[in-house]
């Protein structure tokens, strides 16, 4: 009992270390415990977790595959699993997990997500647009969902739906400077310079040093005839 409370300490040291992003530590730790039980699922993911932050996809895969054989069943480890693959430009491979993931768990939004984004870089919009309107559906605050929802839209030359969906990304996270530029980019293809600069401006507010969102601005001010304004941007 008192090993086994010990190693559960040690492998919550490596968790409190995985989110401050020290993953090296934190691999160091995971891997002293590992062999202690070669099957335990929660070190074998962490271990892939955190080879996946560190761009070491096949020491991740690796993990992720143990896991997996460990308990078939663990959406979360071909989740993931997919991600490493889709790292290192596997795309069939991730696509396979991801659907895999979202059968075994179709309430994991993340899956659905990561799908929708392989979906998009194959040009499949419809399947992006059902993958990303899936996501929020089953994660109604997942702002990256809203947002790609909104790229496929605005390249299907929907505005009104893209600029629907890139303010429903804001709304959940009001400092998401990629939906704050995307909706002042459909702003000012509707016509809208005024909100597009209110959009520029507010992106302005959590990225002052940001010149290509000042060059922005400045040009959507110089458009709406407001050129002195307009000059303090350039």
């Amino acid at each position: 009992m008192e090993k086994s409370q010990k190693n559960n300490k040690r492998l919550q040291e490596a968790l409190q270390l995985m989110e401050k992003a020290d993953y090296s530590p934190a691999i160091r730790i995971l891997n002293q415990l590992l062999p202690l039980d070669p099957t335990d699922i929660a070190v074998l993911y962490q271990l892939g977790l955190a080879h996946l932050a560190l761009g070491e996809t096949e020491e991740a895969i690796s993990h992720f595959t143990k896991s997996i054989q460990k308990d078939p069943s663990f959406a979360e480890g071909y989740n993931n699993r997919g991600s490493a693959y889709f790292e290192c430009n596997r795309n069939d491979l991730a696509k396979e997990d991801y659907s895999r993931a979202i059968e075994l768990k179709p309430e994991l939004a993340e899956a659905f997500y990561n799908r929708g984004n392989i979906r998009f870089a194959e040009k499949d919009y419809e399947g992006a647009l059902h993958d990303y309107s899936s996501a929020v559906k089953t994660d109604p605050k997942m702002s990256e969902a809203y947002n790609n929802r909104g790229t496929v839209h605005q390249i299907l030359n929907q505005k009104d739906l893209a600029k629907t969906d890139f303010t429903r990304a804001i709304e959940s996270n009001p400092k998401y400077i990629l939906a704050l530029t995307n909706r002042a980019t459909i702003n000012k293809n509707l016509g809208k310079i005024s909100d597009a600069i209110s959009d520029y401006t507010q992106a302005l507010l959590h990225e002052p040093t940001d010149v290509s969102l000042t060059i922005s601005r400045g040009i959507a001010r110089r458009i709406s005839s407001d050129f002195s304004a307009a000059l303090v941007d350039f």
